[in-house]
């Protein structure tokens, strides 16, 4: 009887980089950073008129203008395949942080195309088209400092 021998063939690499995947790397995109608190007119941040869109005014004389949550609702297969390509990705090199970069790249730029075609986003009123310091009147597009704002970031990998 021949003894047994154990031959890794990478299996050991691909249950650490499962390991660590599953320890929480991951991929926050959105209006973050520094960005977030960029100062803009009338004692506004970047986050907080971003936040002012997402969900609406509380007055109700500014709808909701979802360019975050509707983008991620409405890309919802695609972000799923990406992300099923980053863990083979990280399974295989040890890296999770290059398939979920690509995650972050594909949905921010999912997120400004929402704001440039004004994709959902319901229409300006005369009085919103009037207030704006370029003449338009396509919602979220004024200045193009929110748009510029979103970005992305790899956590823990």
């Amino acid at each position: 009887m021949r003894p047994v021998a154990d031959i890794d063939r990478g299996f050991r690499r691909v249950l650490r980089a499962l390991r660590q995947y599953q320890r929480g790397p991951n991929v926050t995109v959105g209006i973050q950073g520094t960005e977030a608190s960029a100062p803009r007119e009338f004692g506004q941040t970047n986050v907080k008129l971003a936040a002012v869109h997402e969900f609406g005014s509380r007055d109700g004389r500014i709808p909701q203008r979802s360019f975050i949550r509707a983008t991620v609702d409405r890309e919802r297969g695609l972000i799923h395949t990406l992300l099923q390509r980053a863990a083979h990705d990280a399974a295989a090199t040890g890296n999770a942080a290059r398939g979920l970069g690509v995650v972050g790249e594909k949905v921010q730029a999912k997120m400004v195309q929402t704001i440039d075609q004004s994709i959902g986003l319901k229409p300006l009123t005369r009085a919103g088209i009037r207030s704006k310091k370029k003449p338009g009147t396509k919602p979220l597009i004024d200045t193009g400092q929110l748009k510029g704002a979103i970005s992305w970031k790899v956590h823990g990998a």
